[in-house]
């Protein structure tokens, strides 16, 4: 028990995928997993690759989601993944019944960083495209918040426009400063 709860970082989910994988490979699997964070990543990509498509499909969703942050909302994903929003919707609804995203007040959240993390790295799609189509969310979504557009627009290699964000980022701040 000691193992399962230091190997899956203490995350509900992943101590039962990791009991699950103990039933299944026996506990040399287990404890063969020397580095934690790759038995995770063992974890997640064996339950991901069990969904079959819906898996991949909910990978490169669930990228999206990962750039976003920890929490994100509805209107952000529904924009920065680009599938039709039915699907969308489909899929954020079966990330919720596998608990891998919680669900509050239009709002979403990966129930764990850990798995935020995972997301970011496996769905295989290039950041800087994603993060080029999110500028375009944010555009729209958040037009005032230049901070986050900054570092969006760095992130998708937008250096002119991170630039003009900054410079309206720092006299936003001079603004709001002045109102106190």
């Amino acid at each position: 028990a000691d193992e399962i709860y230091t190997l899956s970082g203490g995350h509900l989910l992943l101590a039962q995928r990791a009991s699950e994988y103990l039933k299944t490979h026996g506990p040399g699997g287990l404890l063969s997993a020397a580095d934690s964070d790759e038995f995770r990543r063992t974890l997640l990509t064996e339950r991901v690759y069990s969904l079959g498509t819906l898996g991949r499909d909910a990978t490169a969703m669930l990228q999206v989601a990962s750039f976003l942050g920890l929490t994100f909302r509805q209107d952000e994903i529904l924009c920065a993944y680009g599938g039709q929003d039915g699907a969308t919707r489909r899929l954020l609804r079966r990330c919720r019944d596998e608990r891998v995203l919680e669900y509050e007040r239009s709002s979403y959240h990966f129930v764990h960083d850990l798995l935020r993390q995972y997301f970011s790295e496996a769905g295989g799609g290039d950041p800087v495209a994603i993060h080029e189509q999110l500028a375009l969310c944010l555009r729209t979504l958040q037009p005032g918040d230049y901070q986050t557009r900054c570092v969006n627009a760095l992130r998708a290699e937008q250096t002119t426009e991170a630039g003009t964000f900054a410079v309206q980022a720092a006299l936003q701040a001079h603004r709001d400063g002045a109102e106190d």
